[in-house]
C-alpha cells in the first residue's frame, strides 16, 4: 500500500500482512493499527506511528467491558442500584489494570458510579468517584471542556447535598 504525499485520513487504519510506505506529508488523525505480518519501510516509520494490534487489549477487553457496562445500564434502568454499582466497580477494576488510569474511559466510569451514589444517597462515595473522574479529566483535558464541566456538575451537586 503506497501512501501518496499530502494525504490526510480522518479516522483508524488497519494494515494486515502488507507493506506500508508512505509519501511526505502524511496524516493519520486516529490511530494506525498494524498485524505482525505488515511491513512499514523506514522512512514511512518518520510520519506515521503504528499500534501493533493486540487481539486482547484491541479486542476481547474491551467487549467484556461492553457487556459489564451493559448490565451495569440495565439495572440502573430497573432502579436496582446496588446490583449496578457491582457491574459498574467490576468495570471500573478491568479498566484500571487495563489502561493508564488517566484513561477516558476510566473517568467516565467513575462519574457514572459517583452519580449513582448521588441517587441513593452515598454523598461522601458520590464525592469520592466525582472527584477521581475530575482529576482525570483535567489531566486529559485541561479545564476548557465539557467533561470538565460535567465533573465539576456532579461534584458540586454532591457537596450541596452533604
Amino acid at each position: 500500500v503506497i501512501l501518496d504525499d499530502n494525504v490526510n485520513i480522518d479516522g483508524n487504519v488497519y494494515a494486515i500482512n502488507c507493506k506500508i510506505e508512505c509519501r511526505e506529508n502524511v496524516k493519520i488523525s486516529m490511530q494506525f493499527f498494524i498485524s505482525k505480518g505488515t511491513i512499514i519501510n523506514y522512512k514511512s516509520q518518520k510520519c506515521i506511528f503504528p499500534i501493533e494490534w493486540n487481539t486482547k487489549i484491541h479486542h476481547d477487553i474491551p467487549i467484556k467491558l461492553f457487556d459489564l457496562n451493559n448490565k451495569a445500564n440495565y439495572y440502573l434502568l430497573k432502579k436496582k442500584f446496588t446490583k449496578a454499582i457491582v457491574y459498574l466497580q467490576k468495570v471500573i477494576q478491568i479498566a484500571n489494570d487495563t489502561f493508564d488510569i488517566e484513561h477516558l474511559y476510566v473517568a467516565a466510569l467513575n462519574d457514572s458510579l459517583g452519580v449513582i451514589y448521588l441517587k441513593i444517597g452515598q454523598y461522601d462515595k458520590s464525592i469520592e468517584y466525582c472527584e477521581i473522574a475530575l482529576k482525570v479529566r483535567l489531566t486529559i483535558f485541561g479545564t476548557s471542556h465539557i467533561d470538565i464541566t460535567i465533573s465539576f456538575y456532579n461534584l458540586g451537586f454532591a457537596n450541596f447535598m452533604i
